[in-house]
């Protein structure tokens, strides 16, 4: 990424998100190459391949999503925490942000032997947000309730509303989160429900984009029975018409 900034004219804080913009964007685009040509290979568009190699190439391809959502996650934080973030909210339909992140997992659930069950029970589905951080703050929880899901269960994704909010709850059986965890578990690089564990800045970055929409984030597990809740102010002026 060239230089287009005369880093003698900026502040502190403004050299180091340059910085960190810029490792992203060098880093994220040749992941994102990667991935595209990843793909290609998988859906054999340059030859057939074998069920193994099919099998190993959609691992491969799952890491490198993971990865890429993840170095864009660092970007995300660091403006978060220096209120360089900056919301271009507009008027979206939950349900139909939900079902769009829900077709993007299935895969890797499938994979992953698990079958998401998806409710709704909203009257009102409209929320005001930032599309973009909403549908990766869902993405997120999708991908944890994969990960940390016991095989051959059926999670459960429910979406509800009350008079002012919208509440989007993550219900699975898994993994068991001991006390200490419970307390610390949306605080940075907090990670350990098992071997899977990742690098502890998932669940911080969605309690920071749900907390910027206004919103809160909370669990609530009891030994396997684990279930994420995320309350979302609803738009101001309902459904559309």
């Amino acid at each position: 990424m060239e230089e287009l900034v005369d880093n003698n004219n900026l502040s502190q804080e403004q050299q180091k998100e340059l910085y960190i913009a810029t490792l992203v964007h060098d880093l994220k685009n040749p992941l994102n190459a990667q991935i595209i040509t990843l793909e290609q290979f998988y859906q054999e568009k340059f030859g057939g391949i074998t069920a193994l190699q099919k099998e190993i190439l959609s691992d491969v391809i799952s890491s490198a999503k993971f990865m890429s959502e993840m170095i864009s996650s660092i970007l995300s934080i660091y403006k978060f925490e220096n209120g360089a973030v900056k919301l271009n909210k507009t008027k979206e339909n939950i349900d139909n942000i939900i079902k769009i992140c829900l077709k993007d997992v299935l895969p890797l659930a499938d994979e992953n032997c698990i079958f998401i069950k998806y409710i709704n029970k909203a009257a009102d589905n409209y929320i005001t947000c930032d599309e973009n951080y909403i549908r990766r703050l869902v993405s997120n929880m999708l991908n944890n309730l994969v990960a940390y899901s016991y095989k051959n269960t059926q999670p459960l994704v429910m979406l509800q509303d009350n008079q002012n909010n919208v509440i989007i709850h993550f219900k699975s059986i898994g993994f068991p989160i001991n006390d200490n965890l419970k307390n610390h578990i949306f605080d940075k690089y907090t990670s350990g429900f098992n071997r899977k564990s990742g690098t502890g800045i998932g669940l911080y970055f969605c309690k920071k984009v749900v907390e910027a929409h206004g919103g809160i984030i909370s669990l609530n597990a009891q030994n396997s029975n684990i279930e994420f809740c995320i309350i979302l102010p609803k738009s101001a002026t309902g459904n559309k018409e």
